[in-house]
This record gives C-alpha cells, sequence and structure tokens, in this order.
C-alpha cells in the first residue's frame, strides 16, 4: 500500500497529550484507592486524598491551557464537525470499525494536515473534551471546597449526591481511557498512533494523485509558530 507522512502533531500537542495523560492515569488510581480504601496500599488514607487534590488542581489548569490553545492557535478547527461528518461520515466511519476493519476495506477518513480527526472522533472528543472533562473539573473542584459552595450542595443533595455523580464520571472517563487506547491500534500499524504522539508524524495511506509514491524519508518538521 502507497503511504504518506504527514506531521500532524506539533510538539505542543504532544506534550500536553502526555501530561494529560499521565494526570488522568494519576487521578484514577488515586481516586480508586479513595473510593476502596480497603485495598490498604496506602497506609495513610490522606496520601491518596493529597495525591488526588493535587492532580485535580493540576488537571484543571492544564484543560485551561489547552482550551486557550486551541483558541488561539487555530487548531480548534481540527475538533468541528463539517457538514458531511454530521451524519453519513459518522455511519461510514461507525460501520468501518464496527465491520469494514475486519474485512480489511479502505478506512473511509483520510487524515490531512487541516483535518486530522474523523467524523467518530470529533464527536467522541467534544462529549469527552467539552462535556465530560468539565463537569469532572467542576464537580472535583467543588468537592474540593464544599466550604465555598454550600447553597449549591444543599440544592443538588449535599456532598454524598456529588460524589457519586464524580465518580460516575470518573469510571465514564476511564472507559473512555480504554476504548481511545484501542481505537489508537487501528492506525496503519499497530504502534502507530502511539509512535506519531512522539515524533509528530503520522503514516497515511495515500488516496490521491499526489500522494502516489511510498512514504519517503522523514522530511523537515514544519516551522513552530
Amino acid at each position: 500500500m502507497k503511504m504518506v507522512r504527514l506531521y500532524l502533531h506539533p510538539p505542543l500537542e504532544r506534550l500536553w497529550h502526555g501530561l494529560h495523560t499521565l494526570l488522568i492515569l494519576a487521578l484514577i488510581a488515586s481516586g480508586i484507592f479513595l473510593r476502596w480504601p480497603e485495598l490498604g496500599v496506602f497506609k495513610n488514607y490522606f496520601v491518596p486524598v493529597h495525591i488526588h487534590n493535587i492532580c485535580g488542581i493540576l488537571l484543571v489548569a492544564d484543560y485551561a491551557f489547552w482550551i486557550f490553545y486551541l483558541l488561539f492557535s487555530g487548531r480548534f478547527s481540527h475538533y468541528v464537525p463539517r457538514q458531511r461528518d454530521l451524519l453519513s461520515g459518522l455511519v461510514a466511519q461507525a460501520f468501518f470499525y464496527g465491520l469494514g476493519i475486519f474485512k480489511g476495506e479502505p478506512h473511509p477518513f483520510h487524515a490531512s494536515e487541516d483535518e486530522k480527526f474523523n467524523p467518530l472522533q470529533k464527536y467522541a472528543y467534544i462529549a469527552i473534551m467539552f462535556a465530560l472533562v468539565p463537569l469532572l473539573c467542576v464537580s472535583g473542584v467543588i468537592l474540593m471546597f464544599p466550604g465555598l459552595f454550600a447553597p449549591l450542595l444543599a440544592k443538588i443533595g449535599g456532598l454524598a449526591v456529588l460524589s457519586r455523580v464524580h465518580a460516575g464520571l470518573a469510571f465514564g472517563a476511564a472507559a473512555f481511557l480504554v476504548s481511545h487506547v484501542y481505537m489508537a491500534s487501528m492506525g496503519s500499524t499497530v504502534l502507530d498512533a502511539f509512535v506519531s504522539m512522539v515524533t509528530g508524524w503520522v503514516n497515511e495511506p495515500a488516496h490521491d494523485e499526489g500522494h502516489g509514491e511510498d512514504a519517503p524519508e522523514k522530511p523537515e518538521a514544519p516551522a513552530e509558530a
């Protein structure tokens, strides 16, 4: 198969992705030990509490940076569904992941430097990064500083209710993380997507006349803004 190399992940995005991943993993792990202290990993219950709180604050800052970066860099456009994504693109992508990929059919979407996410990825990231993660951050901040939000907590049923909501959102984030790793293995090779988050380069099947050669040697990366 003819392949081309695309530079899709600038250094700042790769650095953010790595930091975000570490924070999410630390929050999931510490959250498990908070929910089930009988696991006995920490003799002092306040150790995972402090870890969870510190990583939570860092995640809020990390998320705020990501939003500002997307808006001011113009990279937000990668997450915006286009007209062809609204139904036909979404259905085609779902059928590919559910059946076509196992039959060796060609991928219905080809990444480019202007559009690196397929329709299903766009909707998934909108749901996770623009809905679930903000709710996780907000609920976590309220749980961390309940005295500042006493009137709100009284209206929603107290800390116990919010704690369950926060845990449910966390389970959703953990489930997405597992599916995200699995879907990342469906690139041109099993490890291609993972390597791309280190190098920035992605191997994509050629799909037009301008992409008729095998993947060349790694060209010079575009200059960073």
